[in-house]
């Protein structure tokens, strides 16, 4: 992802999306938002 979502993930599930970022050091997934696929990345 690019812009202030640099460094993101995301996943689609069904109308949802999970914006995510992974710590690889430490084995950790953080998840930063869940929302309906319109409204996230506003």
């Amino acid at each position: 992802m690019s812009g202030q979502w640099s460094g993101y993930h995301r996943i689609r599930l069904g109308d949802k999306r999970i914006i995510f970022w992974l710590d690889q050091q430490n084995r950790t997934v953080y998840v930063d938002h869940i929302g309906s696929r319109g409204d996230v990345y506003t």
